[in-house]
């Protein structure tokens, strides 16, 4: 198409009504894709265990046990039986160091359905434990949930509860001081109709 610059308008007009019939037909061909997405769940919102503090996030102590519990429900766009990342960002005042990080409680309750407890169908990435080869570089563990335990499936609307603790006095933690900087969940959603 040559653009007429003595009747600019209407050739233009014409030019941008041939572009989005395009654009819109091509979008009919799409097939509707499922995609993931995410939320925060803030660290002031934690309720603390052992010898847990706040500090500038979660602070787990060098001794002792130290722990937090959060809960999240499950959106409404969530894939109904579709593995959710739950994501830890961590600091270390010192390095290199090790820590370990474990599950301590899950449940799960949907209105209606009697109340699961226990850790089935949480998986840990990569193992407990985190280590750090410097102070103040993030890292970030991973946890997997799957559906199990008593509840059936695993859908939008769902309530978990988590808890996770470090336990300082093992011989193969050798961080003084932990941080929980940030937790995410990531999840996959539904198709788009």
């Amino acid at each position: 198409m040559v653009f007429d610059f003595r009747n600019g308008a209407s050739a233009l007009r014409r030019l941008l009504v041939v572009c989005a019939a395009v654009w819109g037909l091509s979008l009919i061909a799409l097939p509707a894709f499922a995609g993931k997405s995410s939320f925060s769940v803030g660290t002031s919102s934690a309720a603390l265990t052992g010898n847990a503090g706040y500090g500038l996030g979660i602070v787990l102590t060098g001794s002792g046990t130290s722990g937090f519990a959060f809960n999240f429900m499950l959106p409404g766009d969530y894939k109904p039986d579709s593995a959710v990342k739950i994501m830890f960002d961590l600091v270390s005042m010192v390095g290199p160091c090790s820590f370990r990080l474990t599950p301590s409680s899950m449940s799960r309750t949907r209105t209606g359905a009697l109340f699961s407890g226990g850790l089935g169908g949480l998986m840990v990435k990569g193992g407990d434990t985190v280590n750090f080869g410097s102070p103040y570089v993030i890292r970030s563990k991973t946890y997997v949930l799957r559906p199990g335990g008593t509840l059936s499936g695993q859908k939008p609307g769902d309530f978990i509860q988590l808890g996770i603790e470090r336990d300082a006095d093992q011989a193969s933690d050798t961080c003084p001081g932990l941080g929980v900087m940030g937790i995410e969940v990531r999840y996959k959603t539904k198709k788009k109709k």
